[in-house]
């Protein structure tokens, strides 16, 4: 609405086309069916590799505390692992 103008409820006729509209998503790319495939899997794998990730994070530090190797050094060089990986 710009400034001034009153608003202006809509015309029959823009009325009717809001009624008539159909939403389609249906893509019209040359690679539409290629990226349909890739989606249905990307998903899943982003999870699994979440939970891989969390997992094997977790058990880094268990394992260097009950080894008896844990330093302050081992776990700002875990952080760091950490962050990088986690770009990745």
């Amino acid at each position: 609405m710009l400034w001034g103008q009153a608003a202006r409820p809509l015309s029959p006729e823009q009325l009717k086309g809001i009624e008539e509209h159909k939403y389609s998503c249906r893509g019209s790319s040359v690679c539409e069916e290629h990226l349909q495939k890739f989606w249905s899997w990307s998903l899943i794998l982003a999870a699994v590799c979440v939970f891989v990730y969390q997992t094997l994070d977790a058990l880094d530090g268990k394992q260097a505390r009950k080894t008896d190797t844990s330093s302050p050094l081992g776990e700002l060089f875990d952080h760091g692992c950490d962050a990088i990986s986690t770009g990745l």
